[in-house]
């Protein structure tokens, strides 16, 4: 006989509220490039202490969404048009690595199937007019055809989906 073990999904901690709503924020636009992001009001909003709320702005510098300015706190990342063409130039050796990598692809399953989704998904967002959600698909979608090599190293943990700004936390 066997026992099948259950899965326990455990509640978003409130570093991943924190690094969800904030994440939010400045991908729809409510914190422009550039503007400072203060703890303090943070704290205030999402009713939580500091502790959170640092460290998910720790993960947003990592994610290079936000920098931190010592002394001065956090601010959203301003990219130039150099910053941009650069990092499509990165994403372009990467993606190409990945799929070269990739094949040839298993004979078994839907090994495309998680990127067939996400342009799927691309195309029924743009078909809406939901810009939000289209670009939640996008990364989807680039981080599904990189998944493809099964490299360690390439794969980033892809980030909870983005919603549009939420209300504090409970």
């Amino acid at each position: 006989m066997t026992v099948r073990a259950e899965e326990t999904v455990l509640p978003p901690s409130l570093v991943d509220l924190a690094v969800r709503h904030v994440r939010s924020e400045v991908l729809s636009g409510a914190y422009a490039p550039g503007d400072r992001i203060g703890e303090e009001a943070l704290c205030a909003r999402l009713g939580t202490s500091r502790a959170p709320v640092r460290e998910a702005l720790r993960l947003l510098v990592q994610e290079g969404l936000i920098e931190h300015l010592p002394r001065r706190g956090f601010r959203v990342v301003v990219w130039s048009a150099t910053d941009v063409l650069q990092l499509f130039e990165l994403r372009r050796v990467l993606e190409r690595h990945a799929v070269e990598s990739a094949f040839p692809l298993p004979g078994t399953g839907d090994p495309l199937r998680a990127v067939r989704d996400a342009l799927a998904d691309m195309r029924a967002a743009d078909g809406c007019g939901d810009d939000f959600e289209r670009d939640n698909a996008h990364r989807r979608f680039h981080a599904a055809v990189v998944a493809l090599a099964g490299h360690r190293q390439l794969v980033q943990p892809e980030p909870v989906a983005v919603e549009p700004a939420a209300t504090p936390l409970d």
